[in-house]
């Protein structure tokens, strides 16, 4: 479907969006439609719903609602954004500066791709791309499941257009209250949580390669020897596999005790599973957080406290990539206390021990939405609705009949192994 590329000006130049939707299996008893962002941002919305071992919402979900997954502005099937990338700069742009001479040259590389993004991507926008999806289905009232990502457009969408949810559930919820230096630093915090929580499960349990052993010691042997693509490979490697502890704790112990005696093979930039250069993913980010420092000095010492708080992880890896990516950008939709009137209950959920959205901003958030319930899942991981049967059954109760589960309401740690 073709959405304005600035709400402000719906009769100016128009833009596509790539949709696809997964009919209800009991027409009979349909609710409505379901709409889905899986986060990011850069995840494809449309490839969660063709391919649903992606994220398996339950066959309750699947019976009573059309799932409806989007791809936004730029990313994955819908057309790319007009944000050309300047020639220059491979070459003398590193990931993280190193001196106040690449800062500069950093700094003048990101204005000029910030310039020639002429295309709109704060979450705000992508919010009332959703309401013009609503309104093309139809005009049923919203039923919103949002990770990540996901929820930042799910509070926009309640503070621009209460009164036209009938659900929402915000699963892994960013505080976009906070500005985004807190918000590096509360990332941090918790990813090192993450880390500590899966190396006390690795010592601890025989189904880790390294049972018995101080895993965090090791991580940290192996990382001292490690210098540029390798470091980097580990980094990243490890903080993925904390997204989902069921597979990724178990694969990076064995990947640890691999690294005991084969160091990680990465020898180039290609090899290495950094966050790719997406000029889509850059806007939505930079368009929504002020990352913005004044230098190199400043840019270290950013560094230099996210490696007090995370003495293993060093920094939250998506937020690393964010300082860098995000500076010289402007900022369109800047962290704001939440302004929601008339909406309905809303459903937070979150893990106590996520390492990118910390459990504490869902709870700040939960409190800024009137009648809103948060949802404590015990354990680890981005998202809880596919890793616990427990969140999921209360969440489909919430999005099938709007029965809310009770406040404080609590669901077990689900443990690998």
């Amino acid at each position: 479907m073709t959405v304005p590329a600035d709400w402000a000006r719906p009769d100016g130049p128009m833009m596509t969006l790539a949709l696809v939707r997964r009919n209800a299996t009991d027409t009979a008893h349909r609710v409505g439609a379901l709409l889905i962002n899986p986060g990011g941002p850069g995840v494809s919305g449309t490839q969660v719903v063709l391919h649903p071992e992606f994220f398996p919402f339950s066959p309750e979900l699947r019976s009573r609602f059309d799932i409806v997954g989007f791809d936004p502005r730029g990313i994955a099937s819908s057309p790319p954004l007009h944000c050309p990338a300047p020639a220059d700069d491979q070459a003398t742009v590193g990931d993280i500066p190193a001196n106040q001479q690449e800062f500069a040259a950093l700094l003048a590389h990101n204005q000029k791709t910030a310039a020639a993004c002429t295309d709109r991507l704060s979450a705000a926008d992508v919010a009332r791309d959703v309401e013009g999806i609503r309104t093309a289905l139809g005009g049923e009232p919203l039923n919103w499941y949002g990770t990540s990502y996901g929820t930042e457009i799910g509070q926009q969408y309640a503070e621009l257009f209460p009164s036209h949810i009938r659900t929402m559930v915000l699963d892994a919820t960013i505080d976009h209250t906070r500005s985004a230096l807190d918000h590096l630093y509360d990332a941090t915090r918790s990813a090192e949580d993450a880390f500590d929580r899966f190396a006390k499960w690795c010592h601890d349990n025989t189904a880790c390669a390294l049972h018995g052993q101080d895993v965090a010691v090791i991580f940290d042997k192996i990382r001292a020897k490690l210098t540029g693509d390798q470091r980097d490979y580990l980094d990243y490697g490890t903080y993925l596999s904390l997204y989902k502890p069921a597979q990724g704790w178990p694969a990076l112990g064995e990947q640890l005790a691999k690294y005991l005696t084969t160091p990680p093979t990465a020898t180039g930039r290609n090899s290495t599973p950094t966050p790719p250069t997406n000029s889509a993913v850059d806007a939505a980010t930079c368009q929504d957080w002020n990352y913005t420092v004044d230098n190199y000095t400043q840019l270290s010492k950013v560094l230099t406290t996210a490696g007090v708080l995370a003495p293993h992880l060093r920094i939250a890896n998506v937020d690393r990539y964010r300082l860098v990516d995000c500076q010289g950008w402007p900022v369109i939709d800047p962290p704001h206390a939440l302004r929601v009137h008339g909406a309905p209950p809303i459903l937070v959920v979150n893990s106590m021990h996520d390492p990118i959205t910390p459990y504490w901003g869902a709870a700040n958030i939960s409190r800024q939405l009137p009648g809103s319930v948060l949802l404590t899942y015990e354990g680890a991981g981005h998202g809880s609705y596919s890793q616990s049967d427990c969140v999921r059954t209360d969440v489909d109760r919430y999005l099938s009949d709007r029965a809310m589960p009770a406040p404080g309401t609590r669901c077990p740690d689900v443990m690998p192994g």
